[in-house]
């Protein structure tokens, strides 16, 4: 799309340049609010997004100046602290600081100030968007007395979603109230939004459309499902552990998976695409002696490696290239031990949790010293006697929690990884926990809480979670537990920042996977598990899993199969069921649509007309939903995709934005404020409006064919 050029530009220094979405011929748009009460004065909403060019040094922003010439709106200003580096940076305004209009300026000043004093000053064409659609719903019988709830709810995350809505339907239950469920609402069907029909808002082309995955099992709940992706291969694995390489945000994701086979260490690094459709085999090295393996990351491209064979442990750094070999460093000895496993703390060191053939526990700490593991470790103590056992880090890799099996019991002991003021870390032990009786024991800490551990053990048979509040001083208080019911080969793996996921052996000997959403309360720091989704599938004699930080969370499951062969599988939560339909140069997307539900002919490879009116689908409960509704927002879609369909498909089926941010309008509904509903039931008339943070109640309109 060619850069709409300003009014005016005042520019200094000369090498920052910078433009202004979103704009509709040649002026800045802002979004029409309907009045949340008759009477209430009309008013608009402006949020923008930068794309600032600098050819020079890198700056400071220190600050976005917005006024209005020849209006008696008042100016604004926002601090900021961004970097704007050589080259272009988008610096996109959140939600909270959207402009709020009422005099209607016709011209937009954005001023730049940078730290080093030079401002970069332009000026625009300022109006309303342009374009309004019909409402998506209609009167359905016998509901004729429904109303859509629309929140704009996206507009603090800013984005492609930020003019956003994630509608719902209201109807009038037994009791005379007006509510989202007719019962209890226990079940989607409860729900008046699943189901509900929907309809095309205007003349367009469908270019791309799915309802092929299934809805969440229940209105709290998130389904997931095996991917494409998958490796199988010979070998009889008697141990696996499985180690994430990835960053964030990256559309290719690494993981290690590390075996022993034949006596015989085994090291696989694989390469997913984000939708873990595809596996690929990168490279695969090994062949030291090794019965027991552990595996950690350091970077996304290194990662230490430790195996135990007999009574000798051994640790070697990875290397894993893009393309080429694995490159391991010759192996570290670590001899007069039982069991074996290593933990990342920081990108360049690690712990090591051990227990010797006398049965003590024994942690170590190892760094890297000049891109090689150090000769010895950092830093050492010694612990009690023990069994199983499981770490994790915490604050930064400065803490290490440790799970112990002791006399049968459960133990929990916190380290603190002390600087010693010479290059090395020494563990202090802090405080401690004995627990009940467990057999086995898998740690993680999740994003959301960093001031908690959760567990999965094993006790009795049964597979439980346990979450733990760590304090300052280390010491451990319960917080919570569910059961998963039978089960052994536990594996707990953090999912997303507040869900895990849990995968084991069942009684019945298949591999099962529970999610399960963790939540604590405020007040109490009570934390409470609520099963999202649980799956059983093929028997499995070994198991370890890891989580790939993907779109949607991939969790990789790497088992030894009942006939021997390792078998490495990628599951995700389910996709969204969409449908996006192209109006003109502009592209409504709508989501979380009900499996199945959409009309023939309308996941065609090439774009479907449709007309005004005509049902496209229903609202369900499919992806990323918290419960049945259906969301849209919508684009202005690039020149180039614009030009080329096909590549606009392809485009939206990989899930990357073909586009910017537009407002979405609707013409001739009726709304009404939330807060108005039992005095105002008629509501205001509204003609090419939308609705802004507070949640507006709309009367479907009538059916417009």
């Amino acid at each position: 799309m060619p850069t709409t050029p300003p009014i005016s530009i005042q520019q200094s220094p000369p090498t920052i340049t910078f433009t202004i979405e979103p704009v509709e011929d040649r002026t800045v748009v802002y979004q029409r609010v309907a009045p949340r009460f008759k009477g209430d004065p009309a008013s608009a909403m402006l949020f923008f997004t930068l794309t600032v060019t600098n050819t020079d040094t890198p700056r400071t922003l220190t600050e976005i100046r917005v006024s209005f010439p020849g209006s008696d709106e008042p100016p604004t200003s926002f601090a900021m602290d961004t970097l704007i580096p050589h080259g272009e940076r988008a610096v996109e305004m959140d939600g909270a600081r959207a402009i709020h209009l009422y005099k209607f300026p016709t011209e937009l000043t954005v001023e730049l100030v940078f730290s080093d004093g030079p401002h970069a000053v332009s000026t625009w064409r300022l109006g309303p968007h342009p374009i309004s659609y019909s409402f998506p719903l209609r009167r359905e019988p016998p509901g004729h007395g429904e109303l859509a709830a629309l929140p704009g709810i996206h507009v603090e995350g800013g984005g492609v979603q930020h003019f956003g809505y994630d509608m719902t339907v209201l109807g009038w239950n037994q009791d005379g109230t007006l509510s989202r469920v007719r019962t209890d609402g226990a079940k989607n069907e409860d729900y008046f939004s699943f189901g509900r029909p929907f309809y095309a808002m205007a003349d367009g082309l469908v270019v791309y459309a799915t309802d092929i995955h299934p809805d969440n099992p229940s209105p709290d709940g998130r389904a997931f499902e095996r991917r494409v992706g998958e490796y199988v291969s010979e070998g009889a694995p008697t141990a696996i552990a499985v180690t994430n390489l990835a960053r964030e945000g990256q559309p290719l994701s690494r993981f290690l998976v590390t075996v022993a086979s034949a006596g015989k260490l085994r090291v696989l690094a694989f390469e997913q695409d984000r939708h873990g459709d595809q596996l690929k085999l990168l490279a695969e090295a090994g062949g030291a002696l090794a019965e027991q393996v552990s595996a950690a990351r350091l970077t996304s491209s290194s990662a230490v490696t430790a195996s135990l064979a007999g009574s000798h442990g051994s640790l070697i750094l990875w290397t894993i290239p893009k393309a080429g070999p694995l490159v391991g460093q010759a192996a570290i000895d670590m001899p007069g031990l039982s069991a074996l496993k290593v933990f990342a703390l920081t990108a360049t060191t690690v712990l090591t949790v051990a227990r010797t053939t006398g049965g003590k526990l024994q942690l170590a700490v190892w760094g890297l010293q000049g891109g090689k593991l150090g000769p010895s470790p950092l830093g050492t103590d010694d612990g009690g006697t023990i069994g199983g056992f499981d770490a994790v880090a915490m604050d930064g890799g400065q803490r290490a929690i440790v799970a112990a099996q002791v006399l049968g019991d459960l133990k929990l002991i916190a380290w603190d990884l002390v600087p010693d003021g010479k290059g090395g870390v020494s563990p202090v032990r802090r405080g401690e926990l004995r627990q009940g009786v467990i057999d086995e024991v898998s740690l993680v800490t999740m994003e959301a809480y960093p001031d908690q551990v959760v567990g999965a053990v094993r006790t009795g048979g049964t597979v439980k979670l346990i979450a733990w509040e760590v304090s300052d001083a280390g010491e451990f208080v319960r917080r919570g537990d569910a059961e998963l019911g039978p089960g052994s080969l536990v594996n707990l793996s953090a999912l997303k920042k507040k869900a895990v996921a849990v995968a084991f052996r069942s009684a019945a000997g298949n591999l099962r996977i529970t999610m399960q959403n963790c939540e604590q309360a405020k007040e109490t720091k009570v934390m409470q598990f609520r099963e999202l989704s649980a799956r059983e599938f093929a028997g499995i004699d070994g198991l370890a899993t890891d989580t790939v930080p993907t779109d949607q969370p991939t969790l990789v499951t790497a088992s030894r199969l009942k006939d021997g062969h390792l078998k490495v599988s990628l599951w995700q939560f389910t996709d969204n069921n969409t449908i996006c339909v192209l109006h003109g140069d502009e592209l409504v997307y709508l989501a979380h649509l009900q499996q199945g539900s959409l009309a023939k002919g309308l996941m065609a490879d090439t774009p479907v007309p449709v007309k005004r009116g005509v049902p496209l689908g229903r609202m369900g409960h499919a992806g990323a939903s918290a419960g049945p509704h259906m969301h849209m927002h919508a684009v202005r879609v690039r020149a180039e995709l614009l030009a080329d369909l096909t590549k606009l498909r392809d485009t939206l089926r990989a899930g990357d934005v073909p586009g910017t941010a537009r407002p979405l309008h609707f013409d001739k509904v009726r709304v009404i404020s939330a807060s108005a509903m039992e005095t105002d039931l008629g509501g205001t008339e509204i003609s090419a409006q939308g609705t802004y943070f507070t949640t507006y109640l709309v009367s479907p309109g009538e059916d417009p064919t």
